[in-house]
């Protein structure tokens, strides 16, 4: 497994079919800003599951922020481009205020 810890932008990872690739980003759901999930990422890829938050505290420290964690499984052999928006949630047409992009090679 590749983990991306706030991997800089631009990023490339090689991925063996069957490899997985963990992306984790930093967020504050006190500022009404998440990260979205990337479509597009068939069939090179297959998402696990749906992306999930992780607060550094309690439920009521949401000042404290915390982390968006994305999964996805190398299905098959080719290159796709892992998006990432970070926006306001219930927006899903505004424009973001950061963008990454992770470059995935499956040989």
């Amino acid at each position: 497994m590749v983990e991306l810890d706030n991997a800089t932008d631009g990023t490339r990872v090689v991925l063996a079919r069957g490899g997985e690739v963990k992306v984790l980003l930093d967020t504050n759901l006190a500022t009404s800003l998440q990260w979205d999930m990337p479509a597009k990422v068939a069939p090179v890829l297959a998402p696990i599951g749906q992306g999930i938050y992780v607060g550094k505290g309690s439920v009521r420290d949401v000042h404290l922020g915390g982390t968006n964690i994305f999964r996805f499984r190398a299905e098959e052999p080719g290159r796709t481009t892992l998006e990432f928006a970070h926006r306001r949630m219930g927006e899903p047409n505004a424009a973001p205020s950061k963008t990454l992009r992770y470059e995935v090679i499956v040989p």
